[in-house]
């Protein structure tokens, strides 16, 4: 694959004296520039409207409108007043460089023209001007890959749930992601005070999340090794309880003064909501595993011993007809245990699909905020 050729720099050379323009030509002919000469300002004018060049040789003295008039124009002209213009000028005297330099000239020089001065001159300008390109260049690819990356994170965090934070424990100023003030429900702003954030979590909830920060904070202060901390509490959002999880990590500055904590937010209302339906799963399995073991044993085995004293005609006790009703009430009460089985399986099966069906909600249903 063949390699694009390097891009030349246009250079407009302005000055009425044809012999100058030939000069000049000749001195800046280079396979890396690309020379334009005009006799008049209203030539390169016309132009330079289409063509914009990288840099202006400019005299100042011409007849009609003057070096310093034409730059006027390029100056007022936000499309052509970064063009750096060079003022040429037989002019040597420091009181005219002054006037030049006040103009917004980039460089002077002086004729008669020396070959090697003019060469450096323009060679200077033109590789700041390049080096300034360049640099231009990669900061807008890196504010490209930097806003690809925000946007995938963005999304990620969407996706997840998540919000991400910081905050300045000088100020109390906290930054959240756009996820952040989703989850909270608040209005987004760029920044929000400590304060702001707590309005949402519930009153039982607050002391405990206070307490969790307050030691955390404590520790890192004390240089611990670990300077994190983790909390789980709930929020009033719109009106409705939502459960949040929340992880932090203290930093120092360069003074190694605690100065600002990073951290996330995730909802995990969902993941609470499966795990009470499991646990009440749990607790049913249980409750019919007890009956199993324990209260079928008692009917069964008066079941079993009526049965036994009704087959070998043993009345001597009971009499046939109250051996009869017994084995009719003990049959009924076994009847029953089975039928609490089955409506605590049925309880079970039910839970499970409340499981699965919370599994493939995005957001959960939830506890309405009129009790915590």
């Amino acid at each position: 694959m063949m390699k694009d050729s390097p891009r030349k720099n246009t250079i407009y050379i302005v000055d009425d004296q044809a012999e100058n323009l030939k000069l000049l030509s000749h001195i800046l002919k280079q396979p890396e520039y690309r020379v334009l000469a005009f006799n008049n300002p209203e030539n390169a004018l016309n132009k330079i409207s289409s063509d914009l060049p990288d840099l202006i040789l400019l005299d100042i003295m011409m007849p009609g409108m003057s070096g310093f008039q034409l730059n006027q124009i390029l100056k007022e002209n936000p499309k052509t007043s970064g063009i750096p213009v060079i003022f040429i000028s037989a002019r040597e005297d420091t009181e005219s460089k002054l006037m030049a330099f006040e103009h917004g000239a980039a460089d002077y020089i002086v004729k008669p023209f020396s070959n090697r001065e003019v060469q450096m001159r323009v060679r200077t300008k033109l590789q700041y001007i390049n080096t300034r390109r360049e640099l231009e260049e990669i900061k807008k690819t890196l504010e490209e890959k930097v806003k690809i990356r925000t946007y995938n994170l963005k999304q990620a965090q969407r996706v997840a749930n998540i919000g991400s934070w910081r905050i300045d424990l000088s100020s109390n100023e906290m930054k959240w992601s756009e996820q952040s003030f989703e989850i909270f429900g608040l209005k987004k702003t760029k920044t929000l005070s400590l304060k702001q954030t707590l309005e949402p979590v519930l009153e039982s909830a607050l002391p405990i999340l206070q307490n969790t920060w307050k030691k955390a904070l404590q520790k890192a202060k004390r240089k611990a090794k670990k300077k994190t901390f983790s909390a789980q509490y709930r929020i009033n959002r719109k009106g409705e309880i939502r459960w949040i999880e929340e992880h932090g990590e203290f930093f120092e500055n360069e003074n190694g003064e605690i100065a600002y904590a990073i951290g996330t937010l995730q909802d995990i209302t969902q993941q609470k909501r499966q795990l009470e339906l499991l646990e009440k799963q749990n607790k049913t399995l249980r409750e019919i595993s007890w009956v199993q073991s324990h209260v079928v044993r008692a009917p069964l085995a008066r079941l079993k011993g009526l049965m036994d004293l009704y087959a070998e005609k043993d009345f001597e006790f009971m009499s046939e007809q109250s051996v009869h009703q017994a084995i009719l009430d003990a049959t009924e009460e076994f009847e029953n245990i089975i039928l609490e089985i089955s409506q605590k399986t049925y309880v079970v099966d039910e839970i499970e699909g409340k499981i699965k069906e919370t599994g493939k909600k995005t957001v959960p249903g939830m506890e309405k905020a009129s009790g915590e």
